[in-house]
Order: C-alpha cells, then structure tokens, then sequence
C-alpha cells in the first residue's frame, strides 16, 4: 500500500530526522513524534473517501493532512526507508467499532504498537482488533 524509493521526499525527510541516530527504537520515537505533530486530521476526507483509496505518503507530508490511512503510510515509508520493518494494520478499534489503520514496527526483537492518528487519545493495543495487516 505505499510506494517509494530514494527520490521520494518522505524518504529524505526520514533520512533528515535520522541523522545522527544510531537506535532503530529512537530513530522510530523520533519519525512517530514528527508525524503526530505534523499531520492534521482531514474529517471531510474521511467523510468522502472513496473505496479503494490508497495513500501517498508525499503528499501527507506534503499537505500535512490525511486520514489515518494516510497517517500510517507516512509512518511506514519513513521507517521501512531506515531498514526499520513496519506493519500497517487495518481493522477495528472499540469501544467505538471505529474502521481504523495504524501501525506495528519491528524494534529489539518485539513488534510494538504504534497509532500516530490516535495518539494521546488514550487507547490501548487491547482496543484494536487487526483485520489485515500490510
């Protein structure tokens, strides 16, 4: 569901935001903290998004926009473009029964939950019911 190689400017943001890191875990704390304070919920996109939609993780960086489909696959091109094997997950997250996508990033042998979209929010992993996994 994400697209990039060395040219994209996600991939260069990334390779900015890690310089100087050595730590895949703080080199992940660092890209989850950028895109939670850079993107913006897009509430009318999340009203009219087509079936189908698939994200561009420039043009979240770009816009500094999106829905949370938008939020994960910028997290995601970001740490797969430092080596750093992530996951984006699709399902359901309760008590809301909200259609959701977060992500899952391999760090020190343990795949950790990470939400950039829901952050602070005060969900746990135990709210969120995985339905597909990319």
């Amino acid at each position: 569901y994400v697209w990039y190689d060395a040219n994209t400017k996600t991939v260069q943001k990334a390779r900015e935001l890690a310089a100087g890191l050595t730590s895949q875990a703080e080199i992940a704390k660092v890209f989850y903290q950028y895109v939670v304070s850079h993107m913006t919920y897009d509430n009318k996109k999340a009203k009219t998004v087509q079936t189908g939609y698939l994200p561009s993780a420039d043009d979240a960086l770009a816009s500094g926009t999106g829905i949370c489909f938008d939020y994960a696959a910028l997290l995601a091109v970001m740490l797969r473009s430092e080596g750093i094997p992530t996951r984006m997950l699709i399902g359901t997250v309760k008590p809301e029964n909200l259609y959701h996508s977060w992500n899952s990033v391999f760090l020190e042998g343990n795949w950790v939950w990470m939400d950039p979209t829901l952050d602070g929010t005060g969900h746990k992993e135990k709210d969120y019911i995985t339905e597909r996994i990319y």
